[in-house]
């Protein structure tokens, strides 16, 4: 049947048409936005108004799964509905309704240089939710508060620089705590104390002495994660997030070295923030073939596999016959985990632990 024929099922074996509403010579009733500007999007109005009363169509006959989709063309081809409004337009501008939000920038906000271009960041988190691409609008949100301090309250529309938003709006922020993993010192007293003193500080706008205490902090080491409200030692310039990964096991190398690949690891870290995965996989090649590093993103760790293993001096004792045996187990498992193949590798471990049982 046409387009214009439609039916629906009666729920007793036949159909009925819905009686048709003349909705004008465009067969919708939605009118261009009174500031829209010219047409930008790559379909001509007629196209669109097309689109539109067969939408409207669909919605009266309750084909509300065709409808969404034919919404999800138009908005994909850069056309914008607003149907609270009965509105259309397509100069590539969205609606400020709940659907978009404008957030604007609290007046408790620290003033920054950056004004624009968080506010550029904002609209286009907005715009990413219209669209339901959340995982984007939740890295704007993280790049935000990360690199800018940007706290954002979506109850009131408003993004702030240090999270204040006045007495009666601001969020009530749980202390920092001490990230799981990270290694215990003689100053973690000192560091929680002056991670509460930068933050009251914040909260009376007294900036100068939240930045030093900041500073003061990046110098000892202390890597500060806003959204999670934890911070953890680091490794000086690793990287805001590399300081996770830790060292395992044997293997040599000169510190010359060892500050590359922990530059490196930063880098390929940096990547995968970005979701730039064949930079970050490159890195991980690099890594490997150049210095034999393997990366277990799972645990954090890295480790360098080397040519040869030795017998930890806490090792039980076992004969010259069963030593060979697992030095050469260890080695063919040692292999199989730098060529990924990580069914054989588990399979030689499962056989070290059996042979190891069997001889204490």
């Amino acid at each position: 049947w046409g387009r214009g024929e439609r039916t629906r099922n009666d729920g007793r074996g036949g159909t009925r048409g819905r009686p048709k509403r003349d909705f004008g010579p465009n067969g919708h009733d939605y009118n261009l936005a009174a500031d829209a500007g010219p047409n930008t999007s790559t379909l001509s109005d007629q196209e669109i108004h097309q689109m539109l009363a067969e939408r409207l169509e669909c919605k009266l006959n309750r084909d509300y799964p065709t409808a969404d989709g034919i919404q999800d063309e138009l908005r994909n081809a850069g056309v914008a509905i607003n149907d609270k409004r009965k509105l259309w337009r397509a100069d590539g501008a969205m609606f400020d309704d709940s659907a978009f939000r404008k957030f604007t920038k609290s007046e408790y906000s620290i003033e920054t240089e950056f004004a624009d271009e968080i506010q550029q960041m904002m609209d286009d988190r907005s715009k990413a939710k219209v669209k339901r691409q959340f995982q984007e609008a939740d890295d704007i949100r993280d790049t935000l508060l990360n690199e800018y301090d940007v706290t954002i309250h979506d109850r009131f529309a408003e993004w702030s620089v240090g999270g204040n938003f006045g007495e009666e709006r601001s969020n009530k922020k749980r202390s920092f705590e001490k990230a799981p993993g990270s290694p215990v010192t003689e100053n973690d007293d000192q560091i929680q104390q002056m991670l509460d003193d930068r933050d009251a500080a914040k909260k009376n706008r007294d900036f100068e002495t939240a930045d030093s205490l900041q500073a003061e902090l990046k110098d000892m080491g202390v890597f500060i994660d806003q959204r999670k409200r934890q911070w953890s030692m680091g490794r000086g310039s690793a990287g805001r997030k590399s300081y996770s990964y830790t060292r395992r096991g044997a293997g040599s190398s000169s510190d010359d070295q060892e500050e590359e690949i922990t530059r490196l690891l930063a880098k390929r870290w940096e990547c995968k923030n970005n979701r730039k995965f064949k930079s970050a996989d490159q890195i991980r090649d690099q890594l490997r073939d150049t210095y034999n590093v393997q990366i277990d993103d799972k645990n954090k760790e890295w480790y360098i596999v080397t040519d040869g293993y030795t017998r930890s001096p806490a090792s039980s004792p076992v004969s010259e016959e069963t030593e060979e045996i697992i030095h050469d187990l260890v080695e063919k498992r040692a292999v199989a985990k730098l060529q990924q193949d990580y069914d054989t590798a588990d399979g030689i471990r499962d056989m070290l632990i059996k042979k190891i049982q069997s001889t204490c």
